[in-house]
């Protein structure tokens, strides 16, 4: 997760802690079913 710099506590905590995208995998190398880690190469088109 992106944390911007010079923020206090308060500030940080208001930033979500999850993130949806929508889109199509082209590649899953790796996929935790316990923490849900993922890594996945997103379809790109023009």
């Amino acid at each position: 997760m992106f944390t911007p710099p010079n923020l206090s506590p308060q500030q940080i905590s208001a930033f979500p802690q999850h993130e949806t995208i929508i889109g199509v995998v082209e590649r899953l190398t790796f996929y935790s079913a316990e923490s849900g880690y993922t890594v996945a190469r997103p379809l790109v088109t023009s």
